[in-house]
């Protein structure tokens, strides 16, 4: 059981430290267009490519769409990436058979995605809520793909969505699901605030239509801290548009940024805050850092409507700055 601890830094020094980070890629331009391009952050269903190195593959967004994956990052990949026509489905079956993961399973399969995920380090899944039998294809992904590879240093992220969508028995299921990955890697668990409330009130037998009224901010901690306890998961982050708070076993950390009124918020912050978040778990920067990036693009990319490149990442930074200082005097 861990308790909220203090907070792990200074929001101005981490987004100093930031500002540094971000003007020391020498490769920036195209690894933001690459790794958080337009594709990954609008469109989910256009065409996502796989890095390696700075050689893209291009994969058809079906094989996205059948495993509930938001993208993949590979670390290293040797050859040309050929996967069995197989993995990408038959656009002429019934959805309902296509997405079973028994029903498309073949040896060849399995293979491809052994190579495929041996070579990855960062797979963030799709909205848990939204994707058909995602409880299925992600412990057929666990059980016959990531457990027999032996590799224990993946970085999963997954993102819950409203649980309400589904029942109580699947909510627990894919929690457990969620905290047996955690045995090959590190897991970061995203929720936005509203869902965090709504999973807190159905874990505890709550009304999650009422359970929004009149909490307190200390209330609140105790509410994600209370669902940080029931998971074995190493990152609990907890996102809405104008702040963040991250709960791990070492620290806790928060931080908070103004949104214009005119910003409107939709799921693409969520999607560019997860693509923020894991180029910087690709970078190997502390995870308050990461927090900070994944904050920092998602504002960017509020502001403009377009990925932000480096030039754009380190003008907002600069503001966010500003504005904390400003508001401090």
């Amino acid at each position: 059981m861990y308790t909220i601890k203090k907070e792990s830094g200074n929001a101005v020094e981490v987004l100093s430290d930031l500002i540094g980070m971000i003007q020391s890629f020498s490769d920036a331009e195209n690894i933001f267009h690459n790794e958080i391009g337009n594709n990954e952050i609008q469109n989910l269903n256009h065409q996502v490519e796989v890095e390696s190195q700075g050689v893209g593959q291009s994969i058809p967004p079906e094989f996205f769409e059948r495993f509930g994956i938001r993208s993949l990052t590979l670390n290293t990949f040797e050859g040309r990436l050929k996967l069995s026509e197989g993995i990408f489905g038959n656009a002429e079956r019934n959805s309902a058979t296509q997405y079973k993961w028994h029903d498309f399973k073949t040896d060849a399969i399995i293979e491809d995605l052994k190579v495929l995920f041996r070579n990855c380090q960062i797979i963030p899944f799709a909205n848990w809520s939204n994707v058909y039998r995602a409880s299925d294809l992600w412990y057929g992904l666990l059980s016959d793909v990531i457990k027999p590879i032996n590799k224990s240093d993946f970085d999963f992220i997954f993102y819950l969505g409203d649980p309400t969508k589904r029942l109580i028995f699947e909510v627990d299921e894919i929690l457990d699901i969620i905290s047996e990955f955690s045995l090959y890697g590190r897991v970061t668990f995203v929720l936005d605030e509203g869902e965090a409330i709504k999973l807190w009130a159905l874990l505890n037998g709550k009304d999650p239509e009422t359970s929004f009224l009149n909490i307190d901010p200390l209330a609140l901690k105790n509410k994600y801290l209370s669902i940080f306890n029931t998971m074995n998961v190493e990152h609990l982050v907890i996102y809405s548009d104008d702040h963040a708070m991250l709960f791990s076993k070492q620290h806790h950390f928060e931080i908070a940024r103004h949104v214009s009124n005119n910003v409107q918020v939709t799921n693409d912050l969520r999607d560019s805050f997860c693509a923020g978040y894991g180029l910087g778990l690709q970078r190997q920067l502390e995870i308050s850092h990461c927090i900070a990036l994944g904050m920092t693009v998602s504002g960017a990319y509020a502001e403009s409507g377009t990925t932000p490149d480096k030039e754009a990442l380190l003008s907002y930074l600069k503001k966010w700055i500003a504005e904390v200082d400003s508001s401090s005097i």
